[in-house]
């Protein structure tokens, strides 16, 4: 009895933790994602116990020195951050701010396990870790309540349901072809011109390959939302989610509707319905990661999840050098992106393909020739927090994006040249920025130039003898591209919706979200200067 608690009781101290993150964030991250981090920890929390078994032979001694273990490996990052202020340090302090909160969080750890261990009170210890030891139970029994009465409340939502498709397919025999079709996100990539402006960098080389290889480039194109968990929901669908989901603040805060709208959206519903094999490719986002409708899934088997570089963010690995295997294992996914994109080719079957890849976003990875870059900070995905933590001014982000941006246009144009080569019949392909990036953008402080440089995106499309000239043009926005595409080679007559782009802005606490229509301020011509106005409060 004695050896099962000193097992079960760090076990609940070491699964705890990624209970606890995954309540905190269960509106953003499947179930799916967690999956393997809890096997992770929980096979390593039962190898400590069982090695540590014929070293520590009190199993009182054991079970509290494991319970303090496991308390303080997950919390490092919890109480590091808190005594850190993102928006002020540079990076060349995050190291030693890092190794001095380290040797005093050590410090203190190694004092308590000499006190847990070096005491002769053996029946103090043991009181010690059934106090201990039943608090972990009590807490971990707790996270699990709560995390089962969300799901079941949240299962008996309508917003959950997956919407019915409202394009009907004609007649198999009335299609000419099924051409496959690729729809690639590429976060964070902006338009050429705002690139010239905001960056100094020179796309027109890139443009001019995509235009020579067919594709038509959408120069004045803009994305529907700043944000990727609103544009891809909003371009699989046909529309704008802010019309699908009345409950707007409900939905920006609870994340999981938009998700499922990717899993069985429009697109995919009226593809179905043509046999097509749904294929996507993993980016380290859990809605990447886990569609429930995908046919076939590729991903780096080394790429952590969202959740998982969540979990060990906080955990005592960082300072140890785990940071830079978070790096280096986003690195990879990277490449390994752009090497299997072109193995989709040679599936049979028509194919639907959703690959978002998380470049030239934040983090940055890789210099302008590919070759690999270390940051010497956290490993997050957010560009504001990004460009914060890289300091007070926007110089090094921009150094940043432009190297990534750089590599990124230059393999992807090789990748292109792969697909188009390796397919049987030219495919249509579909190359996207679900927003833009964010040098000067800030959701808080809404700027003429921020609003420019966040919605103005890269929008090229490849539709291989199809009628571009009367289905696309230079303005189109991404709620409109699969409309395009069904017009063009399944014979559909959708009309085209007005290119409009929203950002959600938080109105009243009570009201919460209300969207903001930018539109005008992204006309072109428009002078880039000046404050947003903010939309006021609706209420009577």
């Amino acid at each position: 009895m004695k050896t099962l608690k000193s097992i079960l009781f760090p076990a609940c101290y070491a699964l705890w933790p990624v209970f606890l993150l995954w309540l905190n964030n269960i509106d953003v991250v499947r179930s799916a994602s967690v999956v393997r981090s809890l096997v992770v920890v929980g096979a390593a929390a039962l190898v400590v116990s069982l090695v540590l078994i014929p070293i520590i032979r009190q199993p009182a001694r054991r079970t509290l020195a494991l319970c303090l273990f496991w308390l303080f490996f997950f919390s490092y990052g919890l109480f590091l951050w808190d005594h850190r202020d993102v928006n002020t340090t540079l990076p060349s302090q995050f190291f030693f701010f890092d190794y001095y909160f380290l040797f005093v969080y050590v410090f203190t750890l190694c004092c308590l396990l000499v006190a847990t261990l070096g005491t002769r009170r053996v029946d103090l210890v043991t009181h010690a870790s059934n106090i201990v030891g039943s608090t972990g139970v009590f807490l971990l029994v707790l996270t699990l309540g709560q995390i089962g009465f969300h799901q079941v409340r949240s299962a008996g939502d309508d917003g959950y349901a997956p919407a019915q498709t409202v394009v009907a397919a004609k007649p198999r025999e009335a299609v000419a072809r099924l051409p496959d079709i690729y729809y690639i996100v590429l976060d964070g990539h902006g338009r050429a011109d705002v690139l010239q402006e905001f960056y100094g960098y020179d796309s027109s080389q890139f443009i001019r390959e995509l235009e020579a290889l067919g594709f038509y480039v959408a120069r004045e194109s803009t994305s529907n939302y700043p944000y990727t968990y609103l544009s891809i929901p909003s371009a699989l669908n046909l529309g704008y989610v802010n019309e699908a989901a009345p409950d707007l603040r409900s939905y920006i805060r609870d994340r999981r509707p938009l998700m499922n709208m990717m899993g069985y959206s429009q697109a995919y519903q009226f593809l179905k319905q043509y046999e097509y094999t749904f294929v996507t490719f993993g980016s380290g986002w859990s809605a990447d990661s886990n569609l429930p409708t995908a046919d076939l899934h590729y991903e780096s088997p080394t790429l952590l999840n969202e959740f998982e570089n969540m979990l060990l963010g906080n955990s005592l690995m960082i300072p140890f050098g785990y940071r830079r295997i978070q790096y280096y294992l986003h690195r990879e996914g990277v490449r390994y992106f752009f090497d299997h994109l072109a193995d989709v080719a040679s599936i049979p079957q028509p194919t639907l393909t959703y690959a978002h890849i998380m470049v030239p976003h934040p983090p940055f990875v890789f210099g302008s020739d590919g070759e690999p870059i270390l940051p010497n900070l956290p490993f997050v995905f957010d560009d504001v927090t990004w460009r914060a933590m890289l300091g007070k001014t926007s110089e090094a982000y921009v150094n940043g994006y432009r190297g990534q941006v750089t590599y990124v246009d230059q393999v992807l144009i090789q990748v292109l040249r792969q697909i188009l080569a390796s397919s049987p019949q030219p495919p249509v392909i579909i190359i996207q920025g679900d927003h833009g990036p964010a040098s000067v953008f800030a959701n808080d402080h809404l700027t003429v130039d921020g609003v420019r440089e966040r919605f103005s995106i890269l929008n090229a499309y490849y539709l291989p003898n199809g009628t571009t000239t009367l289905e696309l043009y230079p303005t189109i926005t991404p709620v409109n591209s699969f409309r395009a595409i069904f017009n063009t080679y399944f014979g559909t007559q959708l009309d085209f919706l007005e290119d409009k782009s929203y950002i959600p802005v938080t109105v009243d606490s009570e009201i919460g979200y209300e969207m903001l229509d930018v539109t005008p301020y992204l006309t072109p011509g428009k002078e880039a200067s000046g404050t947003l106005p903010i939309m006021p409060s609706s209420r009577r």
